[in-house]
């Protein structure tokens, strides 16, 4: 019994070995179980060993934790064909839009629009505000442009009528040659280049052989003749408070008008032939003033004081236009011939302008005796400077003992006359000699 006891012993631990956990044992009395053996702690020892023997191989496999190849497979983001093939895609797209339609659905070919030819303005049908140029020449015996002209009114010298002369030949023949011909009220804006000041266009005028003219053709002019009277309604804004014109109120009993410059006046101008009205110029009375007549003061005064008013205007006669003859050739000139004094009681023209550097008149005076303004002393300015030249250009000097008959186109009144000398920039001088 022991001895089987013992054989069985034996093969219990060497399954015990071979199967780790549970051994296979043949069946035993429970007083077998209980009796003790030699390889009881043995048997004891491996029946508690294999628990973490086969925990382990769990804990080994984190590999397949750590192995994760679907993050690391982010080529799948990084193949991004379907953008590098859009080419390919518009090449089809564009072959699609080359494929001609189907012979029904195509539209009948129109013609091509014939090029619309540009409309060029005939020189006989210049509107207001186009610009054109005439070239005009002088010749021996022929020198007289023929205008009569506004050269205090604005930046440009304003035709007011048409006379014998350069300008009158010139219309003749220019439009049948397709040239613009010059008319009353178009205004010339330079003269051989000269703008901005029409005292000087002026003097270009009277001053050169070849006169490059560059004009704007105006308004269609008004049918007013000198002495017709005309009303005016005018209301100041906030934008435009000034009347601006230059006056003469003390020569009689209107208020003379020597100037127009920038106001309520020019405003009006520029409207008025368009509008069927008359425009109001130089040489023009204000004979009423919102029913104030018969003082100029009082009618300037009624301007100033109210916001609207009503002038009452009285069409002035025209200045001419003189143009100076032109020189003759140097080689056929003869020699200069001293210019002869003025006799006492003769009357000269002259024109003085101030500038930055020279502003006084430099003329003692008396005021006081009389209607003339009587020269008692040349000093330093103006008149002095004009007088070192007059002489070798032909032109009689401003001495001590003349008189000043008139100024600007105001006479009769010495004291608005030295107003005006005082206010004005540009001078032109009626000088009596004594």
């Amino acid at each position: 019994m022991i001895c089987c006891c013992a054989d069985a012993s034996n093969r219990a631990s060497e399954t015990i070995g071979n199967d780790t956990v549970t051994p296979i044992l043949p069946a035993l009395s429970p007083q077998d179980l209980s009796r003790p053996g030699p390889d009881d702690a043995k048997v004891g020892s491996q029946s508690r060993q294999p628990e973490p023997a086969a925990v382990l191989p769990v804990v080994e496999e984190k590999p397949a934790i750590a192995a994760q190849p679907v993050v690391e497979e982010k080529p799948v983001i990084e193949e991004k064909p379907v953008i590098t093939e859009k080419p390919g895609q518009e090449e089809k797209k564009e072959e699609k839009k080359e494929m001609p339609p189907p012979e029904e659905d195509r539209p009948a070919e129109q013609p091509a629009a014939a090029p619309v030819a540009e409309v060029q303005p005939t020189p006989g049908s210049l509107k207001p505000g186009d610009a054109f140029d005439v070239e005009l020449t002088k010749s021996a015996g022929h020198t007289v442009i023929g205008l009569d002209v506004d050269k205090l009114s604005g930046n440009n010298v304003k035709i007011l009528k048409v006379k014998e002369g350069l300008v009158a030949d010139y219309n003749k023949t220019a439009l049948s040659s397709g040239k613009p011909e010059i008319k009353v009220n178009d205004e010339i804006t330079s003269v051989n280049g000269i703008t901005g000041n029409p005292i000087d266009m002026v003097d270009g005028i009277g001053k050169s052989n070849t006169l490059a003219l560059k004009l704007l053709r105006g308004n269609p002019p008004d049918l007013l003749a000198p002495g017709d009277i005309f009303d005016v309604a005018l209301a100041k804004s906030p934008a435009q408070a000034v009347l601006g014109l230059d006056v003469d109120k003390h020569s009689g009993d209107t208020v003379k008008i020597l100037k127009v410059k920038d106001g309520l006046i020019a405003d009006y101008n520029k409207i008025a032939l368009s509008s069927g009205k008359p425009e109001i110029k130089v040489g023009d009375e204000i004979i009423d003033v919102s029913g104030t007549s018969g003082n100029p003061q009082a009618m300037v005064d009624t301007i100033a004081k109210n916001s609207s008013f009503t002038l009452k205007v009285r069409r002035g006669p025209t200045a001419p236009l003189v143009a100076a003859a032109a020189p003759a050739p140097a080689a056929a000139a003869p020699a200069a011939a001293p210019a002869s004094a003025p006799v006492s009681g003769s009357v000269v023209t002259i024109e003085l302008k101030k500038t930055a550097l020279q502003s006084k008149i430099g003329l003692d005076v008396d005021k006081h005796s009389g209607d003339t303004v009587k020269v008692l002393k040349v000093k330093e300015g103006l008149v002095a400077d004009y007088n070192k030249t007059a002489p070798s250009l032909g032109k009689p000097e401003i001495k001590a003992g003349d008189e000043i008959i008139e100024l600007n186109g105001i006479t009769g009144n010495p004291m608005a006359m030295v107003d005006a000398i005082g206010t004005s920039n540009t001078l032109t001088l009626k000088v009596r000699r004594s």
